[in-house]
């Protein structure tokens, strides 16, 4: 059904109107779209907002042939926002969202002043609306809505303004069926479906991260599926650890981050995953911050030393044995091994001698399922 169609059923009025409008930005003719816009006494809200939304599936859907025309489709979307503020008339959030989203995303493939200086007007207008109390908070639909988009543009000033108008520094739009779908192996890995925190980390933005938690977003909210492990793929402190970004990890910590809750997909603790990953700086703050050396994941049941020792950290292993970790840990029932075991497995010969001396037992039982003793991993090493 064709827009034209839509609107006429809809039983809006104007019908003949629309469809010149609709003619004129199909042929890309904006002057012409403009001039019929531009005649105030016959236009209406709901054919204002009808071009709008055509415009924004052009940006969304815009080829390359068609970039001579993005400083103009944008020139028209900042004069149809900027007539709502002069009447303080609601565009919509999720309508802005979109906008200021797909303008974005055109900027940066398409490097253009004109373009930039179109979208900054934008971004005016839309800052003028939230002043005039529009509803930055449409309910009902899955699209990015603003503080979302304010943050992972990194509109600083936006997001003050959302934060300060009432916005949910939490907000998340996540399907119902999610937890149904992470069972049957579908994944959401949407970033416009995660906290604003966590596209804030995301980014490795430590001043916006800061701002986020000065209005208390959750830094503790991990969404967890029927047997506890993570339905996103990493939390946001986990995000942070991936990035070895101690700055933000400590801004996390001083917000009462929880230390030794699961943090990725898999039910391993911040503690397990930086010692995975190699990450000293972030070890020790955890350390530091009280986090048990000793605390097994939820899912791979594997402590940080038989993380650090897997993977041959030789300066991680260092640090978990001066702070207590235990060295004869046992094996998890599925696959898993002792740090004794992960070392000789992997051809650590240093490690193994570390961990001799600080009396691992050798003999230690294997893993019931494709579990190896010591002595069998260092063979297969040898053979």
């Amino acid at each position: 059904m064709s827009l034209t169609s839509k609107f006429r059923k809809s039983g809006f009025e104007n019908v003949e109107r629309w469809n010149m409008v609709e003619q004129a930005l199909c042929l890309d003719s904006l002057p012409v779209a403009r001039a019929i816009l531009g005649d105030g006494e016959r236009r209406t809200e709901e054919l204002m907002l009808r071009v709008l939304d055509c415009l924004i599936v052009r940006l969304r859907k815009v080829f390359f042939e068609c970039a001579k025309f993005l400083a103009d489709w944008l020139d028209l979307i900042n004069l149809i926002i900027a007539r709502h503020v002069a009447s303080h008339t609601s565009v919509g959030s999720t309508r802005l969202a979109k906008a200021l989203r797909y303008g974005e995303d055109i900027a940066k493939r398409f490097p253009n002043n004109e373009i930039r200086l179109q979208l900054g007007q934008i971004r005016e207008n839309v800052k003028a609306l939230i002043r005039l109390g529009i509803d930055i908070e449409e309910p009902g639909d899955s699209a990015p809505d603003l503080i979302r988009v304010a943050v992972w543009f990194r509109d600083r000033n936006m997001v003050a303004l959302l934060l300060g108008q009432g916005a949910n520094v939490d907000v998340r739009k996540s399907p119902p069926f999610k937890d149904i779908a992470y069972r049957l192996g579908l994944r959401f890995r949407s970033h416009w479906r995660s906290s604003p925190l966590r596209l804030a980390v995301l980014k490795e933005d430590a001043d916006m991260v800061e701002m986020l938690l000065r209005y208390n977003a959750d830094v503790n909210f991990a969404p967890a599926n029927f047997d506890g492990r993570l339905l996103e793929d990493l939390s946001v402190f986990c995000l942070a650890c991936s990035h070895n970004n101690l700055s933000i990890v400590r801004k996390l910590l001083a917000a009462h981050h929880n230390v030794d809750c699961p943090v990725d997909e898999v039910g391993q603790t911040g503690l397990v995953y930086a010692s995975t990953l190699g990450h000293e700086g972030i070890v020790l703050e955890l350390i530091h911050c009280g986090a048990d050396v000793n605390l097994a994941g939820v899912s791979f049941r594997r402590t940080a030393l038989q993380a650090a020792c897997e993977n041959g950290h030789l300066d991680i292993i260092t640090i978990l044995l001066n702070h207590h970790a235990d060295v004869s840990a046992p094996a998890a029932s599925d696959c898993g091994v002792t740090a004794l075991q992960a070392a000789a497995i992997r051809g650590y010969m240093k490690i193994c001698q570390i961990l001799i001396g600080c009396g691992a037992r050798v003999s230690a039982p294997a893993s019931p399922y494709k579990g190896r003793t010591a002595i069998n991993g260092a063979a297969e090493m040898v053979g």
